[in-house]
């Protein structure tokens, strides 16, 4: 006969070893996110350093009726309008403050509705 839950001496389990890199602790959102966020920015950051510095975003050729996503198309547009800017260094701060402000007042909202990633990009 198996015991109900109300018989298990919960004292008894070990306590969990965070450095044994073998634990079951669940944290809620809250605290679990912004983990989460770091270690998905620490692993972008390494993979941006691995690539070479003559990387370039390739764009192949489609059927003149497609559109691009803005997942896409973000990073052309991003580096393009910093290598326009980098010659107006007041253009560019103001531009610095403008984002810093913008990020400042959507701080604790998300988009229920994200850019769509391309499918061959999705994680399986």
């Amino acid at each position: 006969m198996e015991k109900p839950y109300t018989d298990i001496d919960y004292d008894s389990f070990p306590v969990a070893d965070l450095n044994a890199d073998l634990h079951w602790i669940f944290l809620p959102a809250s605290r679990w996110d912004p983990i989460y966020r770091k270690m998905c920015e620490a692993r972008e950051q390494k993979r941006l350093a691995a690539l070479p510095k003559e990387h370039k975003i390739i764009l192949v050729p489609a059927d003149p009726t497609y559109s691009p996503t803005q997942v896409e198309l973000w990073p052309i547009l991003n580096e393009t309008i910093q290598q326009v800017i980098a010659g107006h260094p007041e253009v560019q701060k103001e531009v610095h403050q403008a984002l810093i402000a913008a990020i400042a007042e959507h701080r604790g909202w998300r988009n229920p509705f994200p850019a769509r990633q391309p499918a061959n990009t999705r994680k399986k």
